[in-house]
């Protein structure tokens, strides 16, 4: 259910509430070597099943002073589950020194986000600045644990993570029509809370001790946008994110640029595309972990530099929507949650 109005013409407010009922079953069947079936689960004190009613109210307030002054208030409650490779218990001996599987037990995590902005515009420029907080109850962490000589990866929900901090964007069109630049920074209070579990995997009792970390972060992101001429456009963007605290560790900075070039032709029918995905082939995610006998660094790459050249001929009625790929948040949807898995968040 969502409610908006405007009063008095300058305060605008959206109110909505959605409720969810969520259930998961859980089953999975292995062979041994003999061929016999066994369940995975008769070992685990976890439940199979689990139901329950969840709500998610969100909030936007605005209000206008005029002359291009405007204040908002945001909140919002958002759900993150958890993906199917990590509820999955069956393990990956793909590296033998270093064994991965899932927690049955693991929830979703729910989040709390909390934004004043503050926005002026003008004729060819608009700033925002603001602040936030972020808490996020049961966040999903990736978890290592020396068994013997081998070291065991599962996921966790955390007790807690925090994030508070101030955001300023701001949207320019400098030089006629040359160039749009758009702007953001973010620096953050960074908290993970510490930790105190006890897991169950194939009949061993696991215990986990963390204690919690905190950081100062923040990270800046600039996309410019050149048209050269009415035929000849140009796009740049670079970001850098600095490092941030995970549950057992730190994630490092890292940081990117891509580079594209357009040329049309043919009253724009025909499209001459360059694009350098990853100029620096510096696109990363390297973490530094460490927990009772053990300390280790890894580097994770889901995409190297990459060049492509296209050509587009356009013909018949172009006024439809294009359908193309969305631009992902800072970094592009190449960004992991900081476990190192794909985020998605609803």
């Amino acid at each position: 259910m969502t409610y908006g109005n405007r009063f008095w013409n300058k305060l605008s407010i959206q109110v909505g509430l959605r409720g969810e009922y969520y259930m998961r079953h859980l089953d999975s069947e292995y062979k041994d070597g003999t061929g016999a079936v066994k369940d995975s689960y008769a070992p685990f004190p976890g439940k199979k099943d689990t139901a329950y009613f969840q709500l998610f109210p969100s909030a936007y307030i605005s209000y206008d002073f005029g002359h291009g002054h405007e204040l908002q208030l945001n909140y919002t409650r958002r759900v993150n589950r958890p993906w199917g490779h990590q509820i999955n218990p069956r393990m990956d001996m793909s590296d033998s020194t270093n064994i991965s599987y899932g927690n049955v037990d693991l929830l979703p995590a729910y989040s709390n986000n909390l934004e004043l902005n503050y926005l002026k515009t003008w004729e060819r420029h608009t700033l925002s600045a603001g602040v936030f907080w972020k808490y996020r109850e049961g966040a999903v962490q990736n978890i290592k644990y020396m068994d013997g000589n081998t070291m065991k990866n599962t996921y966790l929900n955390v007790a807690k993570r925090q994030e508070l901090g101030i955001e300023v964007v701001a949207k320019n069109r400098l030089f006629g029509e040359l160039l749009q630049l758009t702007t953001s920074a973010n620096f953050y209070w960074n908290n993970v809370g510490a930790v105190h579990e006890t897991m169950f995997h194939q009949g061993d009792t696991i215990p986990v001790y963390l204690s919690g970390q905190n950081i100062f972060a923040g990270s800046v992101r600039i996309n410019a946008q050149f048209l050269f001429t009415k035929n000849f456009s140009g796009q740049l963007t670079g970001m850098y994110r600095s490092p941030r605290v995970v549950a057992q560790g730190t994630t490092s900075h890292s940081y990117s640029i891509d580079v594209g070039l357009r040329y049309t032709l043919l009253n724009k029918q025909l499209a001459l595309a360059l694009n350098v995905r990853d100029l620096l082939d510096s696109r990363a995610r390297r973490n530094t972990t460490w927990g009772e006998g053990f300390w280790q660094f890894s580097e994770n790459r889901w995409h190297s530099r990459s060049i492509s050249f296209t050509v587009t001929y356009n013909f018949g009625n172009q006024s439809g929507k294009r359908r193309g790929r969305p631009e992902g948040d800072l970094g592009g949807n190449d960004d992991f949650d900081d476990s190192g898995n794909s985020n998605m968040e609803e």
